[in-house]
């Protein structure tokens, strides 16, 4: 029972991670969405959230592929990287979930295949409630609306679905010279059955792996002079926000960066040094590439993305030293720069989740703010419709002598008030002067 609990738990933290994420992004879709209907809102708002999100998506995402690297890993760091690969938000990465449903190496590729089409389902059922539920206010077009849930699932599950599907081709030879898969390798990869998943998987590889990072590109660059506009900022925003202007297209970049490292990652498996070079050369050569443009128009954000990619470089850098190592449990040496891996990946997870909370909690107390403020006015009205009902009350009791009361006034009131309107008029026309009396 130990032993099922334990995935269990592992299956049911990933998926409250998982809407945790989709909690947060749709949030702030919605207010910017808001922001884009009701622009005359007085109060100022940095929409922030997604993007260190997403930087910290990125960053799991590329750094729990080391995970997959054929070399001697001790139980410290692989049991980090295993913790890492719930930021790919796909189900069969994280190993507890395939000690819960364990299925097949083919039906999981299947199954990978149909994520990108059910998150267009999802979208638009998740749209569609979106509209119903009144949330919006004014309704922007279900289709804006939906390209944009959808666009923002496609890029949550993109590294998990293209690792799955890159592991089709990903085969070795063994002594008796047949192929097999290194994902399982009780699969022959000389078989008719595995060529024809082979050629799906490649067909799949060139119109998603390949092209969703170029479709969001090529849309993006076509509509570059209109992305500020009310269509293009709800379908894009997610993708474009906080970025400098000439940098818009930066996002997708970061797809492809993904791509090529899923690709080293998962396909050049048989030498195993060339694999581990290439590696840190990408992870140093993208750190190199945000140093020099500093994409974002925020500052903490660009610092956030230089952490993360310094801790990617230095994970994958170090991996180079755990290549030739015999026993990494034993070797001080070793073990020391694990240690050091693992407190630099600790900082920046709990740097980008103070940042995100930080952000979020702010987006809320705004969402407070304008909730307040929209209710002020009715407030104010309904003070004064009863300040008005009070004076109209008082003027008519005036008006019909000691007889008339208020109804919200005591009877005793009346008598006393009546004979006070005897010696001093309510409505006097006459001007004290204390000079007049002088002259």
């Amino acid at each position: 029972s130990t032993g099922l609990a334990l995935p269990l738990l592992g299956c049911i933290f990933g998926f409250l991670l998982l809407l945790l994420v989709l909690y947060i992004v749709t949030f702030e879709g919605v207010r910017r969405i808001h922001f884009i209907i009701f622009p005359t809102s007085g109060l100022k708002v940095d929409y922030t959230t997604s993007s260190y999100l997403k930087i910290f998506v990125n960053w799991l995402q590329m750094v729990s592929l080391a995970l997959y690297l054929k070399i001697p890993k001790n139980h410290s760091m692989e049991t980090m990287f295993q913790i890492q690969t719930l930021g790919q938000l796909h189900p069969w990465a994280f190993q507890s979930f395939n000690c819960l449903f364990s299925l097949d190496f083919y039906t999981r590729v299947y199954y990978a295949m149909l994520v990108p089409l059910c998150c267009v389902v999802a979208g638009l059922a998740f749209s569609g409630g979106l509209l119903l539920s009144g949330i919006l206010g004014k309704r922007p077009q279900l289709l804006d609306l939906w390209l944009m849930n959808t666009q923002i699932l496609w890029f949550l599950t993109y590294c998990g679905v293209v690792h799955t599907v890159f592991e089709v081709s990903a085969c070795r030879q063994i002594d008796d010279g047949r192929s097999v898969l290194y994902a399982d390798p009780s699969i022959s990869c000389d078989t008719k059955e595995h060529e024809d998943v082979k050629l799906r998987a490649t067909l799949f590889a060139c119109f998603f792996c390949c092209g969703q990072p170029l479709q969001l590109l090529a849309h993006m660059w076509w509509r570059r002079d209109d992305l500020e506009e009310r269509k293009c900022y709800i379908r894009y925003s997610f993708f474009t926000l906080n970025y400098k202007k000439e940098y818009f297209w930066y996002e997708a970049f970061c797809m492809l960066r993904k791509l090529l490292i899923i690709f080293v990652v998962t396909l050049i498996q048989e030498d195993t040094r060339r694999q581990i070079f290439l590696l840190s050369l990408l992870s140093v050569l993208y750190l190199g590439i945000h140093s020099y443009l500093s994409p974002f128009t925020k500052h903490a954000l660009n610092e956030l993305e230089s952490h993360a990619l310094f801790t990617m470089a230095f994970t994958y850098n170090v991996c180079v030293l755990f290549q030739e190592a015999s026993n990494v449990n034993n070797n001080d040496f070793e073990m020391s720069f694990t240690w050091c891996v693992i407190l630099l990946n600790f900082a920046i997870a709990v740097h980008c989740c103070t940042r995100i909370a930080r952000s979020f909690l702010t987006l809320r107390g705004v969402k407070r703010s304008e909730r307040q403020e929209r209710a002020m006015p009715d407030e104010i009205a309904k003070g004064e419709g009863r300040r008005q009902s009070l004076d109209c009350n008082l003027d008519a009791f005036m008006d019909g002598g000691a007889s008339a009361k208020a109804p919200h006034l005591p009877a005793s009131f009346s008598i006393g008030l009546g004979r006070r309107e005897s010696k001093a008029p309510r409505y006097s026309t006459q001007v004290s002067n204390p000079l007049a009396a002088d002259l």
